[in-house]
């Protein structure tokens, strides 16, 4: 036999937190799922509780108060034991039939929860398989960045070097002039640093060519071919 406090409380705890589930209200009273489930079908039965939009239950608007109320209608246990078996075996079939109607509507709500989140993860798949597209696209962009570096480093050594001795070696000129470490001078294939510094050296003097190094007169010869410098006065070098 049920007891008619559990409904009482189902009742106070649903007046201060509608739309409460029943494992909610199982932990709050301290009962056993099963008999919350069971007195809340009872409760939705006799008009006292509705289900609400997601799921839970609320006290049903205008249902009155249960300690004006006759429990006989919500517990059929609570009947007088004169009741004959015929009409507990028809009290068992309504509640036998409720619970189904609770079970079908818990594995409808669970299949609406479950196609949602299907779809988050359909919807995950395509954002993770754009990223990995767009990574794999920004990796083939950085190659050749990647590749010009590496050039450079393998001619950090040369300040200066022929254009088809760097391409011999399997140099990409293209890409090291590309990378701003070393520009174009003729035939010559010049450090960057190295040209801004050999600047600084100007106006040359012709008794001060023989105090050049070997890159540096190379350099020269390939700027004054190129119109980068002039000899001026028949004296001295001097930047175009």
């Amino acid at each position: 036999m049920m007891s008619e406090n559990i409904y009482k409380k189902i009742i106070e705890y649903l007046k201060t937190n509608p739309g409460a589930m029943p494992r909610e209200i199982a932990d709050a009273l301290g009962v056993s799922i099963g008999m919350v489930r069971i007195a809340l079908l009872r409760l939705r039965e006799s008009g006292y509780v509705v289900r609400s939009g997601k799921g839970g239950y609320v006290v049903k608007p205008g249902s009155g108060d249960l300690e004006t109320r006759r429990y006989a209608d919500i517990d059929a246990y609570e009947e007088p034991r004169k009741q004959v078996r015929g009409e507990a075996g028809t009290q068992f079939e309504r509640d036998l039939s409720a619970l189904r109607e609770y079970l079908n509507a818990e594995i409808s709500r669970l299949r609406s929860e479950v196609d949602e989140l299907r779809k988050i993860i359909e919807s995950l798949s395509d954002r993770v398989s754009k990223v990995e597209t767009e990574f794999t696209l920004l990796m083939k962009s950085l190659k050749p960045e990647k590749k010009a570096r590496e050039e450079v480093s393998e001619v950090s050594g040369d300040v200066i070097m022929r254009v088809d001795v760097a391409r011999n070696r399997g140099i990409s000129v293209d890409s090291l002039v590309r990378s701003g470490d070393y520009v174009i001078v003729g035939n010559y294939l010049v450090s960057q640093s190295f040209m801004e510094e050999f600047k600084k050296r100007f106006p040359i003097s012709l008794k001060d060519i023989k105090n050049l190094a070997s890159e540096e007169r190379e350099l020269l010869n390939a700027m004054v071919s190129e119109g980068l410098a002039y000899l001026h006065g028949g004296k001295e070098y001097r930047l175009a």
